[in-house]
């Protein structure tokens, strides 16, 4: 499995570009910002865009949407509840940032056990709700994408209009039935290790006790 991490955007977004090693189909995971890094790494991949999925719809995860799929006429996968904030730039607080908002025509949503298949690959959704309501995270193999649910040392968010901080402990809860040895790659810093979030992580300590 190919598996490359881009700090993008702003807001140091983790973008990440997933790929099997038996074909050059690839997904990039919240594209926030810096298309022409996304697309130009996928060049020297020799990697073809299949997917791109989102982890939830604020704006630092989705900002390249619309740029990549234009370059690669591919669908945009997001978390059902989620799907009202890509275009909206109050939703996706693009207004805030003062950012130009997505325009992404094409559209389609993921729910829970929800599995895309790219190749040898199978990529997993699970429904995380907490810091949106539509937040997901993916599993593929041994690897969770997290998006904002959960960090190294600490979690995403939940003082939005949509979030919620005891759906972010549930989620939180569901995720820990999981492996230790599943590697998280969260939405911004450093990749962790769910065995020793479980271990370290005070929201997850509380969401699992």
């Amino acid at each position: 499995m190919i598996l490359e991490k881009i700090v993008v955007g702003a807001l140091a977004t983790n973008c990440y570009i997933i790929a099997s090693d038996e074909d050059s189909k690839a997904a990039v995971i919240d594209p926030g910002a810096d298309a022409p890094e996304i697309l130009q790494r996928l060049k020297v991949l020799n990697l073809n865009l299949e997917l791109i999925i989102n982890t939830h719809g604020h704006y630092d995860h989705t900002g390249a949407d619309s740029d990549l799929a234009h370059e690669y006429p591919v669908p945009v996968y997001i978390g059902s509840k989620d799907i009202g904030m890509l275009n909206d730039p109050s939703k996706n607080l693009s207004l805030y940032l003062g950012e130009r908002s997505n325009q992404v025509e094409t559209v389609k949503e993921l729910k829970e056990g929800q599995i895309l298949e790219m190749g040898e690959l199978e990529i997993r959704t699970i429904e995380t709700p907490g810091h949106t309501k539509g937040s997901i995270s993916l599993l593929v193999q041994s690897n969770l994408f997290t998006g904002d649910l959960l960090f190294q040392g600490s979690v995403g968010r939940t003082d939005f209009a949509d979030s919620s901080y005891s759906d972010l402990l549930k989620s939180l809860n569901k995720i820990a039935d999981l492996p230790d040895e599943t590697l998280v790659y969260p939405g911004h810093g450093p990749a962790t290790v769910l065995g020793e979030e479980k271990q370290t992580n005070p929201f997850l300590k509380e969401a699992v006790k």
